[in-house]
């Protein structure tokens, strides 16, 4: 008893420090929860500073402090309500890291998320959205996405992001929408095919054609609406030296009549629109033309987007057989070119090139600047890209007015003699004639002596892979090749394809150099599917056929065919990497496209032109 009396104050003491530690953790405990609720009813009353510092109290860690998580996440969100997008992200972030357990986490990684769109870091933003486990917040975050991702408007932008976030349905139908709300882009009509298959997508809503729709017919029906510019279309009265329209029409007319021979019937209806809006306008009010299953032209501006618009309208493929310009196309996707665009032929140029001279990947570019027309700067600057992207090294890209077409050959062909004061250099150069042109002249003082040049160019001799001269102008083609021959090195040179038919261009000069040149259309005439066309259109027409009458005729046959194959929308058959075989030409590529993405290189050889292969 008296051990117990002895001992008793003791325990009485570790009791009463029990009691206190209990009570301040209770009391602790208690400051926290009030902390927190009364935080929470500033927070909704929208005073978000005073809300901060009640918050503040209640973040740190601890066993008994359940509310620190959500003390942080609102605090972090206060920031973001007064307007501070920066701090806010960052807040959210350290609740991350230090409550990385939390079970409220997915919401804390929207808002990083958010913060993230905020600051203009949409690749950050996707990162932490894919974190998010919760199915229930898939809602939200398409919305999220879809506000600040539709705010984009970088096309080159969007497709970094689809190249890592290629699974996320958002990023690709913006990106599919961007591409086809730019007038000026058919470029990437693939891809935006692609994601609309990828991801199931409604085709229509994107402005594409739905190919299952294409419907085979035993006749299919084509107005040609071409600026005819005479009273009648009998076709018995059509001159084809008249104009190249005509002769475009004789080309349809005898396609036409084989196909019918080969009981693909095609049958041709002839409208003018003599180049007036007025009249295409009137011209479209007609029944019949909805009833039609392609349409060949316009060809002149005003009454093509007439009729573009009512071939969009009505869903009727249209296709227009001498132009290159993208615009024909822009927002039509059943509006198609019998030819590359100027960009797909840069495009294509570009892929030669980097199979062609992978030995020197030194290039220079050139083209002819145009007040009013844009259209070889643009080919010019995807041109240098393209090699860019493969490790070329584009020493420039050089705009030049018509009569600045001198630069060309006053800097390709330009030279100095420079003396040779080392014997020992002037012995190795000696022994390489082919390399080094050396030339000695007699001192001006000392008797029998002489000293030794060396020719020294501007531009060094093989220093320069490849040339590329983006113009058709005869001034910026007669001067390329006559400094091209002046050299010793005779850089390659590619050029256009009707550099060829300038009177000044001298074809044994082109081949001496070697140039290769561009064809959006290449008519092989050394063919026997071209002879005996020429051998009918001489008969019917008593004169050869011209290159309009010829691609009037192949234009007719290939596309005829195509619809007695595939329905009225010829290109259901054609996916993507399929040739179609020309009658005389090198054949016709679409896929995904609207433009043939069939490009020939020709060169000359013995006075002939032949393909290029690569």
């Amino acid at each position: 008893m008296g051990i117990i009396n002895m001992r008793y104050p003791a325990i009485l003491r570790s009791l009463s420090v029990i009691c206190l530690l209990f009570w301040a953790a209770s009391t602790q405990a208690q400051d926290h929860q009030t902390n927190f609720t009364f935080g929470k009813e500033l927070f909704r009353e929208g005073r978000y500073e005073l809300a901060m510092q009640s918050f503040k109290k209640v973040m740190m860690p601890a066993p008994d402090n359940p509310y620190a998580p959500y003390a942080a996440f609102y605090n972090a969100l206060s920031a973001y309500k007064l307007g501070q997008s920066e701090n806010s992200r960052n807040l959210f972030l350290e609740l991350t890291q230090r409550f990385p357990n939390w079970e409220k986490l997915d919401e804390a990684y929207y808002w990083v998320a958010t913060g993230y769109f905020e600051q203009n870091q949409p690749a950050a933003a996707l990162d932490y959205l894919k974190r998010v486990k919760s199915p229930s917040m898939s809602g939200e975050i398409n919305l999220l996405k879809t506000k600040y991702i539709s705010k984009i408007d970088s096309l080159n932008q969007l497709k970094a992001l689809y190249e890592i976030y290629n699974r996320d349905t958002v990023v690709a139908s913006w990106l599919a929408r961007n591409i086809m709300s730019d007038p000026g882009n058919t470029l990437d009509q693939a891809m935006v095919r692609e994601i609309v298959e990828k991801f199931d997508l409604p085709v229509e809503s994107f402005g594409l054609v739905d190919l299952s729709k294409s419907v085979k017919k035993s006749e299919y029906h084509v107005a040609v609406m071409l600026p005819f510019m005479f009273s009648s279309l009998d076709e018995s009265k059509a001159n084809p030296r008249a104009d190249f329209v005509t002769e475009l029409y004789t080309g349809i007319l005898l396609a036409a009549e084989k196909l019918n021979a080969e009981n693909k019937k095609v049958i041709i209806h002839a409208y003018d629109t003599r180049r007036s809006g007025a009249v295409t306008t009137k011209l479209l009010q007609k029944a019949e033309l909805k009833r039609m299953d392609l349409i060949i032209g316009p060809l002149y501006p005003e009454p093509s987007k007439l009729v573009s618009d009512f071939s969009f309208a009505n869903k009727i493929n249209m296709i227009n057989p001498v132009s290159a310009n993208p615009d024909v196309m822009a927002g039509n996707p059943f509006s198609f070119l019998l030819r590359p665009t100027y960009l797909t032929q840069s495009l294509k140029a570009a892929e030669y090139a980097k199979e062609k001279f992978q030995k020197n990947k030194n290039a220079l570019v050139f083209y002819e600047y145009k007040p009013n027309d844009n259209r070889d700067s643009l080919a010019a600057v995807l041109y240098a890209d393209r090699l860019r992207e493969s490790d070329f090294n584009v020493l420039k890209v050089k705009s030049l007015r018509s009569n600045e077409a001198h630069y060309l050959i006053d800097t390709l062909s330009f030279k100095k003699e420079v003396e040779i004061k080392r014997k020992e250099r002037l012995d190795s150069m000696l022994l390489k004639p082919e390399k080094y042109i050396v030339k000695s002249k007699q001192k001006t003082f000392g008797k029998d002596s002489l000293v030794y040049y060396e020719e020294v160019w501007s531009i060094k001799r093989d220093s320069i892979g490849h040339i590329m001269i983006v113009s058709s102008n005869p001034l910026f083609a007669t001067n390329t090749i006559s400094a091209i021959e002046i050299r010793p090195d005779k850089i390659p040179v590619i050029g256009r394809e009707d550099w060829l038919d300038i009177p000044q261009v001298n074809y044994d000069q082109v081949e001496r150099i070697n140039a290769v040149f561009i064809s959006p259309v290449f008519i092989d005439k050394s063919r026997a599917t071209y002879q005996s066309f020429s051998g009918n259109y001489m008969r019917k027409y008593k004169a050869p056929p011209s290159v309009y009458a010829s691609l009037g005729y192949e234009m007719t046959m290939v596309f005829g065919g195509l619809m007695h194959a595939n329905g009225n929308y010829f290109q259901a058959g054609l996916p993507e990497g399929d040739i179609v075989e020309g009658v005389f030409t090198s054949g016709f590529e679409y896929g995904f496209h609207n433009d043939n993405q069939v490009v020939t290189f020709l060169k000359l050889e013995n006075n002939q032109l032949v393909k290029e292969v690569k």
